[in-house]
């Protein structure tokens, strides 16, 4: 834990875009044999699978935004969350998707991405800490572990002899991401890490309203044209919110920061490219 919170304050080499999300490959490489030879899905199958989903999320998306000064901010701030998350024992990995898209999404193991189009949308450090710490309440809670499972456990009724080949390794990973892309996580799954993700950020110190802020305005500027994947694969924006609200006066001592100044200031290079005015 030491480690983690000097790597937080010292913003060491590794949250830098020099990695350039290699290791997810490594991972993936090093890990296909030995993802793929346990029942149960255990902490280590969990983050092979995990760099398996997180390479294919990458490759969807249409790569990585590498934009320095961006990358090192949201690894400063989800390291900051992961800490006091409910597994900080995991090696958690934050990353820009290259689209302006809004969207947010986690693989198991402890791989968060956000869309640069969710970036542009924040409008405060607090909003930018609460959608990443959604995504780490889903990781925490074991949501697309429980996908995983399901589909682990269907493949060794189908092929007693054959599900812990690399082959089979990679049809899970296939179905997975076939069921999350397209169909996103059960609705109870949303509503618990909305209440988990709330709960980290006050922990933290940010403004426990963070995440409820952000759905707030996305759920105001909806039209019938949006058509990004976030709306399909999640519950109403409008009832996230209204169920946040529930939550809220639990942490009403809770004199959290927003840091709006600080995240203009980190996020400047957002206000050169077109579409974007904080």
């Amino acid at each position: 834990m030491s480690a983690r919170i000097v790597a937080v304050a010292m913003c060491t080499a590794w949250l830098l875009p020099a990695c350039e999300f290699v290791n997810v490959h490594q991972l993936v490489e090093g890990g296909l044999k030995a993802g793929a030879a346990q029942l149960p899905v255990g902490p280590k199958e969990e983050i092979a699978y995990g760099g398996a989903v997180a390479v294919q999320v990458v490759a969807r998306y249409g790569g990585l935004d590498k934009t320095p000064e961006l990358v090192e901010y949201v690894n400063l701030v989800g390291e900051a969350l992961a800490i006091h998350s409910p597994r900080p024992e995991l090696p958690y990995h934050f990353a820009i998707l290259n689209t302006d898209e809004v969207n947010a999404v986690s693989a198991p193991g402890g791989y968060v991405f956000i869309t640069r189009g969710a970036l542009k949308a924040c409008r405060s450090e607090a909003e930018l800490a609460g959608i990443l710490a959604h995504e780490i309440a889903h990781i925490a809670a074991g949501h697309a572990v429980k996908i995983l499972q399901n589909l682990k456990s269907k493949q060794a009724l189908a092929d007693s002899t054959g599900w812990k080949s690399q082959a089979v390794f990679g049809q899970i990973v296939d179905g997975f991401l076939d069921d999350y892309m397209t169909k996103g996580l059960p609705q109870d799954d949303e509503f618990e890490a909305d209440r988990i993700g709330t709960a980290i950020l006050a922990r933290v110190g940010w403004a426990p309203d963070g995440l409820r802020s952000l759905l707030s305005r996305l759920a105001s500027g909806r039209t019938a044209a949006s058509k990004d994947r976030f709306y399909g694969t999640h519950p109403d924006t409008g009832a996230r919110v209204s169920r946040i609200d529930a939550l809220l006066p639990a942490y009403k001592d809770k004199d959290g920061v927003t840091l709006e100044l600080r995240f203009r200031d980190r996020t400047a290079v957002l206000s050169k490219r077109v579409g974007h005015a904080h």
